[in-house]
């Protein structure tokens, strides 16, 4: 038939916590994937975003799905993963709207060490201005 396969598509926000601290322009959103992957978690397809944060991507099967978020090491997003389900047959979107997903920040892991002695390991050495 003439087309058989129907598209997801949305865009990636900032978390409304995020967006009153930071334009959403200081983010380039290519960096990050969506990932179409079947109920064993084999990824049948992969598409980028683009610098403002929008992604399409073609399902040409049918079948329950997952599409899920990936980025740099750190980054945080919810939902994580979507599930969708895929009739092909007439229907061309895989929801009702976008799918999109919010990005809610960084996180950052290691260890903070003072410039002399044992650092904070003394209760009256530490770091000015920093709390843990």
């Amino acid at each position: 038939s003439g087309e058989d396969w129907m598209s997801c598509e949305g865009f990636v926000k900032l978390s409304p916590k995020l967006e009153s601290k930071m334009p959403s322009t200081s983010l380039d959103y290519s960096k990050l994937e969506v990932h179409l992957t079947n109920d064993k978690g084999q990824v049948k397809d992969k598409s980028q975003f683009s610098p403002e944060g929008y992604y399409a991507l073609p399902v040409y099967d049918t079948g329950h799905f997952k599409l899920k978020i990936h980025g740099p090491q750190g980054w945080s997003f919810e939902p994580k993963e979507v599930k969708i389900t895929s009739r092909v047959n007439g229907k061309q979107t895989c929801a009702e709207g976008d799918i999109n997903f919010e990005f809610l920040g960084f996180g950052l892991s290691g260890r903070v060490e003072g410039m002399s002695g044992d650092g904070c390991a003394e209760a009256a050495v530490g770091l000015p201005g920093l709390s843990v």
